[in-house]
């Protein structure tokens, strides 16, 4: 063999050798972007904002997958039930209650022993288990109403309040509990003028999300971050600037608790109504300082978004959706300094 056909020979060797080790890593391409995709980390900027859908796609992505493989792995793990499960599998069947008393007790002999309260708890997961599991919804519901059975101030927006807050909003001709009446989607679109409308729901980071600076409600593109933000900010401005009469009708859309978990304790209040027009007002309480500002926004007939300021400061929008606000529980966007915050809005009945 010539020196020039032994190097063609060794070269090609090499060649294969690469190809076949790139394969083996999965086929990713060289480089500093191939050795990122190789290790499985994304490649470009992940989604941006605070209501994006992060279960899916965050910023820390990373350590949710090393959650979820922990998560996996334990689930692949047998537990101590069914360890003696198995165990019960291995041993000589008898019949009836002697051969049932049989199989626990060399399950029990075989696994750790147990506390009294552990051995309770083992038991209610075990009947969870068997037992219809709740909804993530359903677990939301449950742990908002906790929040709303803490709230403690019957005097807010009554007449004795009102008196003490002379500068606070209130509806021509209301009654001491009026402020916290709700109003069915009904009523609030026939006021309105909505008619026979479908209400539209407005859940931020479930069917309105936005994922990599864009906004999308029920699969449909509809713009921007920044102008969906803007959105809000025209829509409560221009309901600030409409002009109201002291004798028109208000609808109250009730009281709500503005928290960003069911651990919160309610302590930051909202009380909005609306008209006619579709403006909004109402007060902002922070029970805490007990310092109240006036609410003034506007409802969009069209999209059905409801958004509005606090006080003096038009530099902080809260939104929701209007139909929203006639339910027991209204996701909330909070658009301030240029980032926007997901909050929650639970409705409080008026304490005893």
């Amino acid at each position: 063999m010539s020196k020039k056909t032994f190097g063609l020979a060794v070269a090609m060797m090499l060649c294969l050798t690469v190809s076949f080790a790139q394969a083996q890593r999965g086929g990713k391409p060289g480089g500093k972007e191939g050795n990122k995709q190789g290790r499985g980390e994304p490649s470009g900027k992940p989604p941006g904002g605070n209501w994006s859908e992060s279960k899916q796609q965050s910023q820390n992505g990373q350590k949710e997958a090393g959650a979820a493989g922990a998560e996996k792995n334990k689930q692949s793990q047998p537990s101590g039930g069914e360890r003696a499960a198995a165990s019960n599998r291995n041993e000589p069947k008898s019949s009836g209650a002697d051969g049932a008393a049989a199989r626990a007790a060399a399950a029990n002999r075989n696994a750790p022993k147990a506390s009294g309260a552990e051995g309770a708890a083992f038991g209610a997961a075990a009947a969870n288990r068997r037992g219809p599991q709740a909804s993530e919804a359903e677990g939301a519901a449950a742990g908002y109403a906790v929040v709303g059975r803490s709230f403690d101030r019957p005097d807010l927006y009554g007449q004795a309040w009102r008196g003490s807050n002379p500068n606070s909003w209130s509806g021509a001709g209301w009654a001491a509990s009026t402020a916290w009446t709700p109003t069915a989607w009904n009523a609030v679109a026939g006021l309105c003028g909505y008619g026979n409308n479908t209400p539209l729901s407005f859940d931020y980071g479930s069917n309105v999300t936005c994922l990599n600076g864009k906004v999308v409600q029920d699969g449909n593109e509809i713009g921007t971050a920044e102008e969906f933000s803007q959105q809000a900010s025209d829509l409560a401005n221009e309901g600030a600037d409409a002009q109201t009469q002291p004798e028109e009708k208000w609808l109250p859309l009730g009281v709500f608790a503005m928290v960003q978990n069911e651990q919160q304790h309610p302590h930051l209040i909202l009380q909005i109504a609306i008209n006619e027009k579709g403006a909004l007002r109402g007060n902002y309480t922070d029970t805490v300082t007990d310092n109240t500002l006036p609410i003034q926004g506007g409802a969009d007939q069209k999209t059905q978004r409801a958004a509005w300021t606090v006080g003096t400061n038009a530099n902080t929008v809260l939104e929701a959706g209007l139909s929203n606000l006639t339910q027991g529980h209204a996701p909330a966007l909070l658009h301030k300094n240029g980032k926007t915050e997901r909050w929650n809005l639970v409705r409080l009945s008026q304490p005893e």
